[in-house]
C-alpha cells in the first residue's frame, strides 16, 4: 500500500488557480459550491413626513359673515364646472362669490355720501355766485364746511370698501350708480340691486385647490 502525497500546485496559464492532489483535498476537507451574486443589501430606511411649503399655503376666507351663493369656474378645457379640489387656479381667478350684508351696507354708505357731496357742492357753487349783500358771509362758510366734510365721507367710504379687499370694479359702479341716480332719481337698477351686496373672492396667488369646506347656500363666517 502507497504512503498517501500530499500535492498542492499553481496551474500554468491559469491565473488563480491552483491544483490540489486528491490526498491534499481530502485532507484539507474543501467542499465546493456554486457561486452566485450576493443578495441586495437591505434597503435604507428612514423615517420622515411630506408637509406643505408653508410660505406657499393660503387658506382664503371671507372677510365677512356671509353666504355663499357662487364658486368660482375651473379651468377645465373644453367643459366649463365649478372649482374643486385638485383644480389649478391662477392669481386673480374668482374663487367664489359672497352675498354680505355689511358689504351691502359699506356700498350703501359711500353711495349716500356721493350724493350728499354732489347736492352740498351744487348748494356752495349757487352761494358763491350771489352778492355778498344777499347772504351773510357766514353762511357761505358753513356751505363750504359742509361740502368739505363731504369729499372727506367720500373719500373714507371708498378707503373702507378698498381695506376690505373690494374691487376697484365694484366700487366704479358705485360711483356710477351715484351719477345715474342724480341724473334719473326715478329709475330702479335691478340688476345692480341683485349684486350690490356680493363681495368677490379672488385667488391671491398660482396655485392648487388642496381644500373646499363650503358648498353653495351655506352661511361662512371670516
Amino acid at each position: 500500500q502507497g504512503v498517501p502525497t500530499y500535492h498542492v500546485e499553481i496551474v500554468r496559464g491559469q491565473p488563480d488557480t491552483i491544483r490540489f492532489s486528491p490526498e491534499s483535498y481530502e485532507k484539507l476537507q474543501i467542499h465546493t459550491i456554486e457561486v452566485k451574486p450576493a443578495p441586495p443589501p437591505e434597503p435604507l430606511r428612514l423615517p420622515g413626513s411630506l408637509q406643505f411649503d408653508p410660505d406657499r399655503l393660503i387658506k382664503v376666507h371671507s372677510r365677512f359673515t356671509g353666504e355663499l351663493i357662487r364658486i368660482g369656474d375651473a379651468r377645465a378645457e373644453g367643459s366649463r364646472r365649478r372649482l374643486r379640489y385638485g383644480d389649478q387656479v391662477q392669481q386673480n381667478d374668482l374663487l367664489a362669490v359672497v352675498w354680505s350684508k355689511t358689504v351691502g351696507e359699506q356700498k350703501t354708505t359711500l353711495l349716500n355720501a356721493i350724493s350728499k357731496r354732489n347736492l352740498d357742492k351744487k348748494i356752495f357753487e349757487r352761494l358763491k355766485e350771489l352778492d355778498r349783500t344777499v347772504i351773510p358771509e357766514r353762511t357761505l362758510r358753513e356751505a363750504e364746511r359742509e361740502y368739505d366734510a363731504d369729499l372727506i365721507a367720500v373719500q373714507n367710504a371708498e378707503w373702507m370698501l378698498r381695506s376690505w379687499d373690494v374691487s376697484g370694479h365694484d366700487i366704479a359702479e358705485v360711483i356710477d350708480e351715484a351719477e345715474r341716480l342724480r341724473l334719473h332719481p326715478n329709475e330702479r337698477n335691478q340688476q345692480l340691486e341683485k349684486t350690490w351686496a356680493e363681495l368677490d373672492i379672488y385667488s391671491p396667488l398660482d396655485g392648487i385647490v388642496l381644500e373646499q369646506n363650503v358648498t353653495i347656500g351655506e352661511m361662512i363666517d371670516p
